[in-house]
């Protein structure tokens, strides 16, 4: 065993340091060549699947934090450690060989959040969002193509919809097989029904109630046509 600063290491390799006036213990590698980086090298053995390496942290003889390098063979991932004031010295993060990061706590990000990626699934209870608006279909562009809206999974049923058709120049209730991966037009199965208490309809010129038919074909002012039957006059 080798004891720097120390006559009783406790280790192969001891450093220690009681001096309080020189500030903290400093280990320094240092590389001066330009080419080349300064490298610490922990190797294990394994040749199945555990820990090869760790940096563990103590302070007054407690072990506080650690980082682990996991191995079974050519493959790497990494676990981080934490510890409570009570508690044990557990896994909060682990960074498989492929790069999937778990945690097992919550997440907290102060900054901006960017995902790239095809498919964003959040399996939470309650997802409570502070933006009072949402804007779906973020990359359209020119002439609008794509239909955008709201998708309710119903089982073994149809689906439910709300969304803005673009193909009709309108929002639509609708029932759709469609699991919210159409990007694009979206294939309504029929309409659904809506409930409603009051509503307010076609208040300008132009505006208001059609039962049955697709358009107005009364005066600029008509507020409510069935069939091809005028209601109550023109107005």
């Amino acid at each position: 065993k080798v004891g720097i600063g120390t006559t009783s290491p406790g280790s192969l390799l001891t450093v220690y340091e009681n001096d309080s006036s020189q500030g903290n213990t400093q280990l320094h590698i240092h590389n001066d060549k330009t080419d080349d980086a300064a490298v610490l090298i922990l190797e294990g053995k394994r040749t199945s699947y555990n820990d090869t390496g760790q940096l563990l942290f103590a302070n007054n003889g407690t072990n506080v934090a650690q980082i682990r390098a996991y191995s079974g063979g050519t493959d790497g991932a990494l676990g981080f450690f934490t510890k409570t004031s009570s508690g044990s010295l557990d896994e909060k993060l682990t960074i498989s060989d492929v790069g999937l990061a778990t945690f097992v706590n919550d997440v907290v990000v102060t900054g901006n959040f960017t995902v790239n990626g095809t498919t964003t699934t959040v399996n939470t209870t309650n997802l409570l969002v502070e933006d009072p608006l949402i804007l779906l279909a973020k990359a359209q562009s020119g002439g609008p193509t794509l239909d955008s809206g709201f998708i309710i999974e119903r089982g073994t049923h149809n689906n439910a919809g709300l969304i803005w058709d673009e193909s009709a120049d309108l929002f639509a209730f609708i029932q759709t097989t469609d699991t919210a991966t159409t990007a694009g037009n979206v294939t309504i199965a029929n309409y659904a029904d809506i409930k409603a208490d009051a509503a307010i309809l076609g208040m300008a010129d132009g505006g208001g109630l059609l039962l049955g038919v697709t358009a107005f074909g009364g005066a600029a002012n008509q507020r409510l046509q069935i069939g091809a039957t005028l209601a109550g006059g023109s107005s």
